[in-house]
């Protein structure tokens, strides 16, 4: 069954036979495309009795009559006389009406589209976050994963030459005048290791990465951030009336009886 909405919203349902009364519903203002038929009042079915609760209403029209001691009572056009002949009494009927149950809100189902659902969100998502490599590192509200890292560190060597000279060629000329050629050595920054001619070291680096972020919900859906609710659009009536297998909704009426 389709029923139109206000705002050009379709509803979508199935009713299901029988109805049970939605207890507790309370269905939004007539939307339009709802066919509330007025109210229509017919004779209480045979064995029912008048509700004391129900509200009297009065009607005009054709009338039916009962007798008793005291005379010839009327009723109006629809009514019948109760048992114990003290008013008349009838059930009155109107179309029931498309509604979201009590504490869910209506909601369009995908952009531009015709159709509504029903939900209710319950609250934000529980929020976790993880390293995929190292450790997490909470500063305020602020989280990042850091890591260490060994990486290799390089420097230049020193060169000189043994006992002296030039680093160049190491060449120099002794005290007795005879040209010599010393030795050529390297030397390294302190910390640094002399691999041939070359200086390095083994230094531990951080790093550091936004961390993964997952959300979860108790219960209900997970839509963005939050935990979500749905249900599933129902058959209502207004308040006082009686939701039928028909899909009608009914309520018991009272009118005065006169005497005619």
């Amino acid at each position: 069954m389709k029923l139109r909405g206000g705002g050009g919203l379709t509803a979508q349902v199935e009713a299901e036979e029988p109805l049970a009364q939605s207890g507790g519903l309370v269905g939004p203002p007539a939307l339009d495309g709802d066919v509330r038929s007025p109210a229509e009042v017919s004779p209480i079915r045979p064995g029912s009795s008048a509700s004391a609760s129900s509200p009297e209403a009065s009607s005009s029209g054709s009338s039916e009559s009962s007798g008793s001691s005291s005379g010839v009572l009327v009723c109006p056009s629809g009514f019948v006389l109760s048992d114990d002949g003290s008013v008349c009494v009838g059930v009155e009927s109107v179309a029931s009406f498309l509604a979201c149950p009590s504490g869910f809100e209506r909601f369009s189902v995908g952009l531009g589209s015709s159709s509504w659902g029903c939900r209710r969100v319950l609250g934000e998502a529980s929020v976790s976050y993880s390293c995929l490599e190292g450790v997490l590192r909470v500063s305020g509200d602020s989280r990042v994963c850091v890591w260490d890292v060994d990486v290799v560190e390089t420097a230049s060597a020193s060169v000189s030459c043994s006992p002296e000279g030039s680093p160049v060629s190491c060449r120099y000329v002794d005290a007795g005048g005879v040209a010599r050629f010393g030795s050529l050595r390297y030397g390294c920054p302190q910390g640094f290791t002399l691999s041939g001619s070359s200086c390095s070291r083994s230094v531990s680096v951080e790093r550091s990465a936004p961390p993964a972020v997952a959300y979860s919900c108790g219960s209900g859906v997970l839509v963005g951030s939050s935990c979500v609710e749905y249900a599933e659009v129902v058959r209502s009536c207004p308040v006082g009336w009686v939701l039928r297998a028909s899909g009608s909704c009914e309520r018991v009426v009272r009118a005065a009886a006169r005497s005619s």
